[in-house]
């Protein structure tokens, strides 16, 4: 009977190794997902307040150009940037940025994982400048591209 028990703890043992590492994968790729997101909404919120407030920054690729050189300062490489002028009440600009990041299912699977930043600023009547993070997530948001 003890060898039975001692068997089936084993058989146990054997089964939870698996388990473990997927659940570590998952809470991984999670946490991984949330790192990424909080950096580049960081480091786009920050460059955009000092694009607007640049004197030699006035047209779409003028934009584009500064977020490209300030997001390889911060590490951040293969950006896909978008600038968009928004004709609202305060003519806005719309930033948007992508990254690729690592993930152990992108890994695994061979798909790629993106991380998006939209961002909307303009300056006010007292040319302070205001920036604010766009909240609605487009489908073509977190994209998983397979090779």
């Amino acid at each position: 009977m003890n060898k039975e028990a001692s068997k089936r703890r084993e058989l146990l043992y054997l089964l939870l190794v698996p388990v473990g590492v997927f659940l570590f994968s998952v809470l991984f790729d999670f946490c991984n997902n949330i790192y990424w997101q909080n950096k580049l909404d960081k480091a786009t919120e920050s460059i955009f307040v000092d694009a607007l407030k640049a004197d030699s920054v006035d047209d779409e690729q003028e934009y584009t150009t500064f977020f490209d050189t300030r997001y390889k300062l911060e590490k951040f490489e293969e950006n896909d940037i978008r600038v968009t002028f928004l004709h609202d009440e305060n003519d806005s600009v719309m930033v948007s940025n992508t990254i690729e990041h690592f993930s152990i299912y992108g890994y695994v699977t061979g798909q790629k994982q993106y991380t998006t930043s939209r961002y909307k600023g303009y300056l006010d009547e007292y040319n302070e400048s205001k920036v604010e993070k766009l909240e609605e997530i487009y489908a073509d948001d977190k994209v998983e591209e397979s090779e």
